[in-house]
């Protein structure tokens, strides 16, 4: 039988994907004190942040106004780049819209006494971990987009590892390890040996100079309490 061909006139096509977005939290509608502050975190991994796609949240505040436009041009400058917002109000949003930005749904964490029970797991349900038994090269960008990533040797620098699970290196962890990408709190990353450039568990981001004192720090395990990173030896 012959292979099915693609219509040879078909222009485009629209497919459903899962992207991973960074979501900057606003707790000022102070453009300047944002700028500095954004713009110190962007010195620290400039190849990181290049060209980022971000989600603005602004539930934690109520202005009545923002200038979008403004905030966008700032972005611009940094090499960041806003694709969507949530977290507004009804005038906020018609604002938000005329600056040509998307509306994301307002994101509520449901309360303990709502909150629905985890499914329990189903005996005989396949693992998702993956296994990488050789080092990670810099440049490589390996992806556990179910479970748990396990890579059996180093990782150079510039590599970056993302997990819907945990991350563990058995070896030294250099370049981006970024575990629970989709938002598991309970992920961690586990190292032999660290050196990271960055480390991230759902979302919550620490560079290199946040972790100093750890750097070069032998069985360390990083994990997330009180949406800080705790980084403690396993030994």
């Amino acid at each position: 039988m012959a292979a099915q061909k693609y219509n040879d006139s078909r222009a485009c096509q629209l497919k459903g994907s899962l992207f991973t977005l960074t979501v900057l939290h606003l707790y000022t509608e102070d453009l300047n004190k944002i700028q500095e502050e954004l713009s110190r975190t962007v010195e620290k991994a400039p190849q990181f942040f290049k060209m980022a796609p971000l989600v603005l949240d602004i539930s934690a505040i109520t202005p009545s106004h923002i200038d979008f436009t403004a905030l966008q041009e700032m972005l611009k400058k940094l090499n960041l780049f806003l694709v969507g917002v949530r977290g507004l109000c009804e005038t906020l949003t018609s604002l938000a819209k005329e600056a040509g930005l998307p509306c994301f749904p307002n994101v509520q964490s449901p309360s303990p006494s709502t909150q629905a029970p985890e499914p329990k797991a189903e005996k005989n349900t396949p693992s998702t971990t993956m296994i990488l038994d050789q080092p990670v090269r810099s440049g490589q960008q390996i992806y556990a987009k179910e479970g748990d990533l396990i890579i059996i040797g180093s990782v150079s620098p510039g590599a970056e590892l993302l997990a819907a699970g945990s991350i563990h290196v058995y070896g030294a962890l250099r370049g981006r390890a970024l575990a629970g990408i989709h938002g598991n709190q309970n992920a961690r990353i586990f190292c032999n040996l660290l050196e990271a450039e960055l480390l991230s568990i759902a979302g919550i981001y620490q560079l290199s100079e946040d972790f100093l004192a750890f750097q070069n720090e032998t069985c360390l395990q990083i994990y997330l309490k009180e949406e800080r990173l705790v980084l403690e030896s396993y030994k």
